[in-house]
């Protein structure tokens, strides 16, 4: 399986002319919002339109719009390094919880 190169980051597993894989569509619904995924449309110059039917399944990847896809991944990884923090913040509050229960 092809690997998609662009500048820096690689989405391995993801081929140019075949759709996102199940596992990428599933983070990308997850941990992107409309308002991110439009941010990703202006950020990369890919349509709007392009970035909805890529996250959900209707587009294939292409040279034309494998940047508003890199752009997404990267909002999706700022937005789980964020959520991992909460819950670390909010797993050691509830310890302190039980603790002076």
């Amino acid at each position: 399986m092809e690997t998609v190169n662009n500048q820096i980051l690689e989405l391995k597993g993801e081929q140019i002319g075949s759709k996102p894989s199940k596992q990428l569509l599933e983070y990308l619904k997850k941990y992107t919002t409309g308002k991110e995924r439009a941010k990703a449309s202006v950020n990369s110059g890919v349509g709007i339109h392009t970035i909805i039917s890529l996250v959900v399944g209707r587009a294939t990847i292409t040279e034309q719009n494998i940047a508003g896809l890199i752009e997404l991944v990267h909002l999706a990884i700022e937005n789980c390094v964020a959520q991992a923090a909460e819950y670390k913040d909010a797993g050691a509050k509830l310890r302190k919880l039980l603790k002076t229960a």
